[in-house]
């Protein structure tokens, strides 16, 4: 039977992957992540670059992958104590 912490990892990775879902649903590359502390999500954030920049035919951004939009809207909000207790959890490994 799992530990709490690992079942508190495997909820988190479950809310990642529904963010890879809902790029997807905008038509974008599947990524997800959320960013947690103490096992609490505090931020969600998905790929937000065009699926068309993948095939070359997009003119969008495509440095907004899922966690560089988390760091850029969310950590400049939480303290440094907040920051280094943190845990970034992603769809996909970067």
């Amino acid at each position: 039977m799992p530990d709490s912490s690992q079942r508190d990892d495997e909820a988190c990775m479950r809310e990642a992957i529904a963010e890879a879902a809902a790029a997807t649903s905008e038509g974008k590359m599947p990524f997800g992540a959320v960013l947690a502390i103490d096992s609490v999500i505090v931020a969600r954030a998905h790929n937000q670059c065009p699926a068309a920049a993948k095939r070359g035919g997009g003119t969008g951004d495509v440095t907004r992958h899922a966690e560089m939009e988390l760091v850029r809207l969310f950590t400049s909000k939480l303290t440094a104590e907040e920051r280094s207790n943190a845990v970034l959890y992603t769809s996909t490994e970067p």
